[in-house]
């Protein structure tokens, strides 16, 4: 069974802009990548609709 791992680090995100897939929204972007051992790895951003910085980060967290 796939485990889902998010993402947390600047470098996993650049690796993940190139060579993952993406799925945008009007109020977030959630980058999807499987690595070699077949987990799925998971980045989430949310734009500044949402709110300030404590608002976005609570939403990453609860979604």
């Amino acid at each position: 069974m796939d485990e889902i791992i998010t993402l947390k680090e600047n470098r996993d995100f650049h690796r993940l802009y190139h060579r993952g897939r993406s799925y945008a929204s009007p109020l977030l972007v959630s980058y999807v990548l499987k690595n070699r051992r077949g987990d799925v790895r998971i980045g989430i951003t949310t734009g500044k609709k949402i709110g300030k910085a404590v608002l976005r980060n609570r939403a990453r967290r609860i979604i």
